[in-house]
This record gives C-alpha cells, sequence and structure tokens, in this order.
C-alpha cells in the first residue's frame, strides 16, 4: 500500500535500491528500505501487506 503528497523521481528510486543492493541486500528488502528511507525524506507513506494481512 502506497500514498504520496509529492511525487519522487523514478530515477532516484533505483539509484536507492542499487545502493542497498550494493550493501548485500535482496532485491525484495532493497526495496522496501529504499521506501523506509524515502519515506523519512518525503511526504510519502507506505506500508508492505503481507499473507497475514490479507486472512
Amino acid at each position: 500500500m502506497y500514498s504520496a503528497e509529492e511525487r519522487i523521481n523514478v530515477n532516484y528510486y533505483k539509484l536507492t535500491v542499487e545502493d542497498y543492493l550494493k550493501n548485500g541486500y535482496n532485491e525484495d528488502t532493497a526495496q522496501i528500505e529504499a521506501l523506509k528511507e524515502m519515506q523519512k525524506k518525503f511526504s510519502i507513506y507506505f506500508k508492505e501487506v503481507t499473507e497475514d494481512d490479507c486472512v
């Protein structure tokens, strides 16, 4: 789930994910960590939806 008051440049997002990948994170975790970082810097909100949330 994702909502935002401002748009994030896709290239910035990709570069942030790449930084986490270079530091040993797998793709899924790198994306989550990038979103957490952006949540601190921008007016966005996200929540990872898991199988437990669907029950």
